[in-house]
């Protein structure tokens, strides 16, 4: 693991495969860019299967812990093919309530093969009596059932595959995004979903970093240090 200002990169190696997870927050826009880069150490192509998953709520902290199976009644979802991305909003409870948005964007590069499969489904994805670290979509290997709609329990979850021949490398990025409509939604699904949209917005959060290291005049082991203390600060910490 590497905690930098601007960014936080988890890296391992299991069977020949080199995994690099590279997350940081774009200075311009509500999102959140996951790149994974895997790399074929191995002497054979190798066919790699990645899955996403990620939980959604549309709704305050306290909301959510409240009332969880209730609040996500009121949760629509969608795959919207063009930007190969899962839109999802939630339904106003009353008159004058604001509508949320957000998707989750697959962007794939030439190393891509097949189509991609998607859940929006939490029991389907995790089976009954399932967890999320073994669920059942991803232990027993079963294809992604494509369903979206008013689901009980809503997720984001998108499959893709890569084929790697021997040294080779890819890369798939997931690009969460938040947006006040469905129109902002798509602008940004449509702006994340474009291949140079990674290095800029990647570029931007690095310097956006150094900027703020420079107006603080602090070093980045004294800012990982002070956001270590506002997350207890900011929220329970049973140590």
């Amino acid at each position: 693991m590497n905690f930098t200002e601007d960014r936080a990169l988890f890296t391992r190696e299991d069977n020949g495969i080199l995994c690099q997870l590279e997350i940081f927050i774009s200075p311009e826009d509500s999102a959140e860019i996951r790149r994974v880069t895997l790399t074929n150490t191995q002497d054979v192509t190798r066919d790699i299967e990645i899955t996403s998953y990620l939980e959604v709520v549309l709704n305050s902290q306290a909301s959510d812990v409240a009332h969880p199976a209730f609040s996500n009644l009121f949760v629509q979802t969608e795959f919207v093919s063009e930007y190969d991305a899962l839109f999802a909003n939630r339904r106003p409870r009353s008159v004058g309530d604001k509508t949320h948005w957000m998707a989750l964007v697959l962007l794939r590069d030439d190393k891509a093969i097949g189509e991609i499969e998607y859940e929006t489904s939490r029991v389907n994805f995790i089976g009954r009596g399932g967890c999320v670290r073994k669920p059942k979509a991803v232990i027993k290997n079963n294809p992604l059932t494509n369903s979206c709609g008013a689901v009980l329990d809503p997720i984001f979850s998108l499959r893709t595959k890569m084929r790697l021949g021997p040294g080779m490398k890819g890369h798939v990025t997931y690009s969460t995004v938040v947006a006040q409509n469905r129109e902002e939604l798509i602008y940004l699904a449509e702006k994340f979903h474009d291949a140079p949209t990674y290095e800029r917005v990647s570029s931007l959060a690095w310097t956006q970093a150094q900027v703020k290291l420079h107006y603080l005049n602090i070093e980045p082991a004294q800012a990982h240090q002070f956001q270590r203390l506002a997350t207890r600060l900011l929220y329970s910490d049973p140590s």
